[in-house]
């Protein structure tokens, strides 16, 4: 009733146009919606993509579960307007009309809130959640055809900049969780005269090593530094980087450290959620380990040789080993670098030493080679048609590198063994979230899906059991029948 409060960007103002900053209510934005529908999206590159989508999902499960905190969660929309009109009063700066007004950035947001209203199972209240809003108000002088033109140009420009991807905030993903956890329990054979155990000390967000440190004594810190040296620490992009060198893909790692660690990054999380995690084993861990371990020898290596020239060693490096392993694929096929071995004696062996060496050099003078495919080396280290090129080395394994290699036998009676771990693992996990919760807050959570009528016959009874916690304890396929109703209630806006 009395508008939506404004802030005058008057430092933006063109001839064209001027912008403001608002803050909308939900309530106000849901209504629009409802009565204008998709007329008010002609402007936007995207209709709304169904809650279903991703993005859509998480916006639902702020309105239901926390909508006080929706206006910090959301980026908020960008809309177009003609003929506004303001007016201000004691109380500040408010719009009250707008004529043409078109939402070209957040439609997902605007259709999210009306839609939760109506499919919702019971009553969703809008009034807590506020959007904001950046206005771009077309100037009336302006033709229709121009004007249409100029919103379209807004549109494009605010839908085509670089989104904020999952990779961005991939630190925190359970894969990561899981690496961190391997590598704070499972200990190395010391090396260099050591007679105790060491720990590779896994970063999965920046900065952890340092902080890990800050408040310890100087006794204490020296402890630490023992039992995790300096050289023992691996980042997240450093794992990215390996991973990606022995899948093949050493163009890409080329590209640069963000780059390959997006590449990465969808890969493990496509991997992840069609293997619930399971793929990823202790020994996923230890071979990871052995990969630095080889990573690193050739990155010494490479600066000694005498045809070395003081440029484009990273290019080396990747490429040496990823065609190191395509020859032992190729030259060996049912067999591959026993990398297990290679953690379990935390060196590389000599064979294995001896191959890069020489491959290092064939490589060298390849990634060089005047007929290359784009002038500029390190352009060209990021082409498809490198990697190509590389793989038409010639050069045959030496006999001794068998020694270092591991049966397909061998390998699958340790994966075997490995998955075996993991989904021991993974049941002990699931089975201790749901004694977590006490049994009262299961009785809690059983009223509320009763009420909501998402429980089924079979998760009711693992309910009963729970809620009788620490008497009764839900077997494993309870716990799991419990944890997806619990995903489940949550969507639908219970708070523990």
């Amino acid at each position: 009733p009395q508008g939506i409060p404004c802030l005058d960007a008057s430092g933006t103002a063109t001839a064209d146009f001027k912008s403001y900053l608002c803050i909308i209510p939900g309530t106000v934005l849901a209504d629009i919606y409802d009565k204008y529908g998709s007329a008010l999206l002609e402007g936007n590159v995207r209709s709304f993509l169904s809650t279903k989508v991703a993005v859509n999902k998480k916006i639902r499960t702020t309105i239901l579960q926390q909508p006080e905190r929706f206006f910090a969660y959301n980026n908020g929309i960008s809309a177009t307007a003609m003929d506004v009109q303001f007016e201000r009063n004691e109380q500040g700066f408010f719009l009250i009309s707008a004529r043409d007004f078109q939402i070209i950035n957040g439609g997902q947001t605007t259709a999210s809130l009306s839609n939760t209203r109506y499919t919702s199972r019971e009553k969703v209240d809008l009034m807590s959640i506020y959007v904001q809003m950046k206005l771009t108000v077309i100037e009336r002088a302006r033709d229709d055809e121009e004007a249409t033109k100029l919103v379209q140009d807004i549109s494009r420009s605010s839908n085509s900049q670089n989104k904020v991807s999952d990779a961005d905030f991939f630190s925190t993903h359970p894969f990561h969780v899981l690496m961190e956890r391997y590598s704070q329990r499972l200990g190395a054979r010391g090396t260099g005269g050591l007679q105790f155990e060491t720990k590779w000390f896994y970063e999965r967000a920046r900065g952890q090593f340092l902080q890990s440190q800050m408040r310890l004594s100087p006794a204490k810190k020296k402890k630490f530094l023992l039992q995790h040296p300096k050289n023992q620490l691996i980042t997240k992009t450093d794992l990215a980087k390996f991973r990606n060198t022995w899948d093949g893909i050493p163009h890409i790692v080329s590209k640069g450290a963000q780059t390959n660690f997006t590449e990465f990054a969808q890969k493990i999380n496509d991997t992840w959620d069609k293997s619930e995690g399971e793929l990823f084993t202790e020994k996923y861990y230890q071979e990871s380990v052995a990969m630095c371990l080889i990573f690193r020898y050739t990155e010494s290596m490479i600066p000694k040789q005498s045809w070395y020239q003081q440029g484009y060693r990273a290019n080396i490096v990747t490429y040496t080993i990823a065609l190191f392993h395509k020859l032992i694929q190729e030259q060996f096929p049912k067999r591959d670098l026993d990398l297990l071995g290679i953690w379990t004696r935390q060196s590389v062996p000599i064979p294995v030493q001896r191959t890069l060496t020489e491959l290092s050099e064939l490589v060298y003078n390849k990634l060089t080679d005047p007929l290359r495919g784009v002038e500029n080396v390190t352009q060209w280290c990021k082409r498809e048609g490198c990697w190509n090129s590389v793989q038409t080395i010639l050069y045959t394994l030496g006999a001794d590198i068998e020694d270092c290699l591991a049966t397909q036998d061998e390998m699958q009676s340790t994966m075997r063994k490995a998955k075996r771990n993991r989904r021991i693992e993974k049941e002990v996990d699931t089975m201790t979230r749901v004694v977590e919760i006490q049994g009262m807050q299961w009785i809690d959570i059983m009223e509320f899906a009763i009420n909501k009528r998402i429980v089924a016959p079979d998760e009711l009874i693992a309910l009963r059991v729970a809620c009788q916690l620490p008497n009764k304890i839900p077997n494993l396929v309870q716990s799991k029948k419990l944890i997806a109703l619990l995903d489940r209630v949550y969507e639908e806006g219970y708070k523990l």
